[in-house]
């Protein structure tokens, strides 16, 4: 049974991080220790430290709902902010590259990101920004709603639709700030022992997965 303490707010955001717990940025080819869940959580800040297809530095997240309780690696922070997303992109936005090729499982791709991301976006990508969560569901109220948009958009600029084993793509959003969040702990979650650690240290309730997060606090 977890523990949940739940807030004013209904929407739970959550921050990938690597294996060890610490956020990394990509400059060029390498990834550089960005900041560790230690310092988000004593300063309850997570500062932004996503760069990918040409881009600004960006706070790439996920706000949960029952469509979107897949995760981009296995370790994660929960969350909630007062403070709004500049947009939200319904799926990862990998999906919209100028590529017919790409991986899913973030352990694939890690001794390669830069192969995967200096790549381009498809012209036009921006019609599927979302101004707000309200706007996200509005539009996209489904799953077969994003992937019949995506397959679309994608058949009608050259490139091919995703395949079926690629569509884990569109099980979680990508809610973006551009600069540093200020946060409410809520939870920590993952399957090593160093996030059970850490959220014992700092009292907060664990999580094996988002979706066992999720199924916890939905009702």
């Amino acid at each position: 049974m977890i523990a949940i303490y739940i807030m004013h707010s209904w929407r739970y955001f959550v921050k990938s991080m690597e294996d060890d717990l610490i956020l990394k940025m990509l400059v060029w080819e390498q990834k550089i220790a960005n900041q560790t869940i230690e310092n988000i959580l004593e300063t309850v800040t997570i500062n932004p430290n996503t760069v990918s297809f040409n881009e600004p530095v960006r706070l790439s997240t996920t706000i949960l709902w029952k469509n979107y309780v897949e995760t981009y690696r296995p370790e994660w922070i929960i969350f909630e902010t007062e403070q709004e997303p500049k947009h939200i992109f319904p799926f990862d936005l990998i999906v919209l590259t100028d590529n017919d090729t790409f991986e899913v499982q973030y352990y694939k791709m890690e001794g390669n990101l830069w192969f995967f991301y200096q790549r381009n976006l498809i012209p036009w990508y921006e019609k599927f920004k979302c101004s707000s969560y309200e706007d996200l569901i509005q539009k996209y109220p489904s799953v077969e709603t994003v992937l019949n948009a995506v397959n679309d958009f994608r058949i009608q600029n050259g490139f091919k639709a995703l395949p079926e084993d690629k569509t884990r793509l569109i099980h979680y959003n990508e809610a973006v700030f551009q600069e540093p969040v200020k946060i409410k702990p809520v939870a920590i979650f993952g399957t090593n022992e160093k996030s059970k650690q850490v959220a014992k240290v700092f009292n907060l309730p664990h999580a094996n997965s988002a979706k066992e997060f999720y199924e916890s606090i939905k009702n």
